[in-house]
């Protein structure tokens, strides 16, 4: 169920001193829109409808007998696993830098309709990544940055026990100080105790082949951010994606167990460090996400951070360079940089045979004939 600006704006706000002022976007559980107080303070809003949608609920009026209250009962489940999963969750990692910030939340019911209600969860406002990253003159260093803040988000939940399950390039957003953060915990779940899940959660690109097979631990996390870094550094593009291997190819290689290629242009211990996150023998990556935290300091320490991400601006994707041209002149010829350096190196030619006749003692020849067109022409193939 899709909510609009004015649907918001009929159900009004439970937070005093709070008005709806644009709609951002629409996520996997609900609407996202920009709010305002009456002081002039910002904030993104979260709405998410339970039910969900429009066909759930006209379902179980029907199964109620047309009854709201009944109606209304019968999604208290659903209402309650949201709260308890994305928002409890979420709140437990609050003082994490790297972590989104809820600040409260609340339930609303519609006026219009009594067994349709509302969770609104009102939290910091972030900028998209994708558009913060495809900035022109973004570096290498920039999108290892941005790894080491989610790693740095990781470790912290870790120590809380809690598995994120869908780390995407949409569940990862960045705040006006250039500081990455953690969203969206709609699919996050506490380690259980023998460190093994068996659920299929997480969006297929960015997810572990363990998940698809059955079994994974925090391991998968850290898969996932290592596509999400990889994606970036390689031109957005997944791994194996180019010509005419598409994402979904590109998945089905993954999840058969081949070997993600090195990525071209990029410095090899970013490459190490990505390689190993995203290795489809989840022994063979970090075992925590405070090994990949100090793997990923220790090379940014050593990073210039001016060489920037591929940009792949072929329709083709292929990924192949163009190579440097020879510099010319607009109409086509030499430019007179080249110009002056074959005139040099040529009289540079006849000193050295003159040299050489003066040592030799014979006499000195005329000078041989240069043909300059041919030389020029030589240069311009």
């Amino acid at each position: 169920m899709e909510i609009s600006l004015k649907m918001l704006q009929k159900i009004g706000l439970p937070f005093k001193d709070w008005r709806p002022v644009k709609e951002l976007g629409v996520g996997t559980y609900g609407s996202v829109f920009r709010i305002e107080s009456k002081y002039g303070d910002v904030c993104a809003l979260k709405v998410i409808p339970i039910p969900t949608s429009d066909a759930d609920l006209y379902d179980a009026l029907n199964g109620c007998g047309n009854d709201p209250v009944k109606t209304r009962a019968s999604f208290d489940y659903q209402l309650n696993m949201v709260r308890d999963r994305e928002i409890a969750e979420a709140k437990q990692c609050g003082d994490c830098p790297n972590i989104y910030k809820i600040y409260e939340d609340a339930v609303v019911e519609d006026p219009a309709n009594a067994a349709q209600r509302y969770i609104m969860v009102r939290m910091e406002l972030l900028n998209d990544l994708k558009t913060y990253l495809s900035r022109p003159g973004t570096s290498q260093k920039e999108v290892m940055k941005m790894m080491r803040d989610i790693a740095s988000a990781l470790v912290y939940m870790e120590r809380k026990r809690i598995l994120h399950r869908d780390i995407k390039t949409a569940n990862i957003m960045v705040d006006g100080r250039g500081v990455y953060k953690l969203t969206d915990f709609g699919e996050a779940r506490t380690m259980q105790m023998n460190g093994s899940h068996t659920s299929f959660r997480g969006t297929p690109y960015y997810m572990a082949p363990e998940v698809q097979r059955g079994k994974y631990d925090n391991r998968a996390d850290i898969y996932s951010l290592g596509i999400v870094t990889y994606y970036f550094l390689n031109g957005k593009k997944y791994p194996f994606v180019g010509g005419s291997i598409r994402a979904n190819d590109g998945y089905e290689m993954r999840m058969k167990g081949q070997r993600c290629p090195a990525i071209p242009g990029v410095d090899r211990e970013v490459n190490r460090i990505v390689l190993r996150c995203v290795a489809y023998d989840m022994n063979e990556r970090y075992s925590t996400a405070a090994e990949l935290l100090s793997d990923i300091n220790n090379v940014l320490k050593h990073m210039k951070g001016g060489e920037p991400v591929r940009r792949d601006a072929h329709p083709s994707n292929d990924p192949t360079p163009n190579p440097t041209p020879t510099p010319r002149t607009s109409g086509g010829g030499l430019s007179p940089a080249a110009i002056v350096s074959i005139v040099l190196g040529s009289v540079a030619l006849l000193t050295l045979i003159i040299v050489l006749i003066i040592v030799s003692g014979s006499d000195i020849p005329d000078p041989p004939d240069i043909d300059w067109r041919n030389i020029i022409n030589w240069q311009n193939r």
